[in-house]
């Protein structure tokens, strides 16, 4: 077998490259008249989109950093304002972290750490990863946190960190 037969040589680039579909989007219809949206309504069919994905993340970033912060206050057993401000504090603290923790993992820092622990951990078992090095971090390259995810973390912690200053200034006067 030679090797021409087990390699293919590329010797134009048009050899190579992946061409690009194109694929038109058409307009939405109405659901009951059939006529076609104009551009003026896809845009406020956008808007109202966004808006109801900023009003949904919004709510669910208050209800869990109103979880956490009764949890410092059901923690400490006392509700005077040292007590708020210190269950402010573990709120603004996890909210960070957890935005924090999603960028780290986006950008592949800790992989070779969690990588080498999961491979040594399952030496001892006897098994092997599934996933070597490589396509371990491939994988979270191609399937990454949603910014979107990690900034709603991080303006979280910022808005709850403005009570929290003025708290800590109150408290500590």
């Amino acid at each position: 077998m030679s090797n021409q037969d087990k390699f293919k040589f590329v010797k134009k680039e048009e050899d190579f490259l992946i061409e690009e579909e194109v694929v038109e989007e058409k307009p939405e219809e109405k659901e009951e008249t059939g006529k076609q949206l104009t551009a003026e309504e896809l845009k406020k069919l956008e808007k109202r989109k966004k808006r109801r994905k900023f009003i949904i993340t919004a709510l669910i970033m208050s209800l869990i950093s109103a979880v956490l912060f009764w949890f410092g206050i059901l923690w400490q057993w006392r509700l005077d304002l040292m007590a708020v401000t210190d269950a402010l504090t573990l709120t603004v603290i996890l909210m960070f972290a957890s935005g924090w923790a999603m960028l780290i993992w986006n950008l592949n820092i800790l992989s070779p750490l969690i990588h080498g622990i999961k491979t040594f951990a399952l030496m001892f078992v006897g098994k092997k990863p599934k996933l070597d090095y490589y396509s371990y971090t491939q994988k979270i390259q191609d399937e990454p946190i949603s910014k979107y995810y990690i900034f709603a973390c991080f303006i979280t912690s910022a808005i709850l960190l403005i009570p929290l200053v003025i708290l800590l200034i109150i408290v500590l006067t």
